[in-house]
């Protein structure tokens, strides 16, 4: 999949404050992201307008290699350990 096949329709707008969208717009903007550097603004904000908040308890497994992931993460808070 690409961002061109990408339905919006299918994932709700996620409302954030102004401080989560800076967070995730820094995130998206410090120069290791090589998806977004080229990226124009306006689907970069589509994008984070349709992100959303998701909590991991400790120990918690956030993604199995060899499972299909379809989310992109940005880790706000905490460590964590891949294997």
């Amino acid at each position: 999949a690409n961002i061109d096949s990408w339905n919006p329709a299918k994932n709700p707008n996620m409302e954030k404050t102004p401080a989560e969208r800076r967070f995730i717009e820094e995130s998206l903007s410090d120069g290791d992201n090589f998806i977004f550097e080229f990226m124009p603004q306006d689907r970069r904000n589509m994008i984070i307008d349709h992100m959303e908040n998701i909590s991991y308890r400790k120990g918690g497994t956030i993604i199995k290699q060899g499972e299909e992931c379809d989310y992109f993460y940005i880790i706000e808070e905490g460590d964590v350990a891949v294997y």
